[in-house]
C-alpha cells in the first residue's frame, strides 16, 4: 500500500495534468526529457518499492507543476 501523503501527490498531480489538457489545451508537457525519464523509470518499478515510487512520483510532479506555473505565466498572462 501506499501513505495517504503519496496518494494526495499522485492525485494532484492528475489534477494539474487534467488542468493543462482541458483548460489550458495543452498537452506538451508529455514531451519534457525530465518527464519522459521519470516514465522510463516507473516501467521498471517491482512491488514493495514504496521509496522508489514516491521519489518518481515526486520528480514527475515537479516537472509538471513548473510546466503549470510557466503555462499560466507565460501563455496566459498571470502575472499582468
Amino acid at each position: 500500500f501506499i501513505s495517504n501523503e503519496l496518494a494526495e501527490n499522485i492525485l494532484r498531480a492528475g489534477k494539474t495534468i487534467n488542468f493543462l489538457r482541458e483548460c489550458c489545451n495543452d498537452r506538451s508537457w508529455a514531451q519534457n526529457e525530465e518527464l519522459i525519464g521519470a516514465r522510463e523509470d516507473a516501467t521498471l518499478l517491482q512491488y514493495g518499492q514504496g521509496r522508489e515510487l514516491e521519489s518518481v512520483v515526486t520528480r514527475a510532479s515537479k516537472v509538471i507543476d513548473a510546466h503549470l506555473m510557466k503555462t499560466l505565466f507565460e501563455k496566459h498572462g498571470l502575472n499582468e
